[in-house]
C-alpha cells in the first residue's frame, strides 16, 4: 500500500509538469484578435485565475492523499484497511 501512495504522489508531480508542456507546444504567441491560450480570454490576463484553479486541484488532491494516508496509518487489522478505501476513493473514480 505505501509503494502505491509512492507511486500515486509521484505520479501526480510528473503529471502537471506534462501537462502544462503539451498544453503550450506549439503556442508562438497571442492567436487573432490578441486572444491568448483560452479562447474569449484576453491575453496573460487570465494567467493568474488558471494558476488559481491549478493550486485548488493541487491542494485538493493533496488534502485527500493526506487523509488516505492518515487512514492506512491509523489502521489495525485488514478491514481497516478496507474502510480507508471505502473512505477515499480515487478522486477520479464515479460515484457510488
Amino acid at each position: 500500500m505505501r509503494k502505491t501512495l509512492i507511486a500515486l504522489a509521484m505520479a501526480c508531480m510528473l503529471i502537471i509538469p506534462a501537462y502544462a508542456a503539451a498544453d503550450n507546444l506549439g503556442q508562438q504567441g497571442p492567436g487573432p484578435q490578441g486572444q491568448g491560450q483560452w479562447p474569449g480570454k484576453q491575453g496573460q490576463g487570465n494567467i493568474e485565475g488558471k494558476k488559481a484553479e491549478i493550486l485548488q486541484n493541487i491542494d485538493r488532491r493533496l488534502n485527500h492523499l493526506q487523509g488516505l494516508k492518515s487512514c492506512v496509518q491509523a489502521a489495525k487489522v485488514h478491514s481497516d484497511l478496507k474502510a480507508c478505501h471505502d473512505k477515499f476513493p480515487p478522486l477520479d473514480a464515479p460515484k457510488k
